[in-house]
């Protein structure tokens, strides 16, 4: 991580609001190990707002 995200990171984690989940993995198909499972991206941020009902990706 470097520091402008880490730096993101504390910012989003100030709003006690929100549930943030740093390195989250998307992936499209269902499965235990996205390596052999299909197609999947590494998110650097996962923010869900509890207040506002949404959910950001950043």
């Amino acid at each position: 991580m470097d520091h402008f995200e880490g730096v993101v990171l504390d910012y989003l984690r100030a709003d006690r609001a929100l549930f943030v989940n740093s390195q989250c993995c998307i992936q499209l198909n269902e499965g235990s190990n996205p390596d052999i499972s299909g197609p999947h991206w590494y998110c650097d941020a996962l923010a869900v707002s509890f207040k506002e009902q949404a959910a950001f990706l950043c």
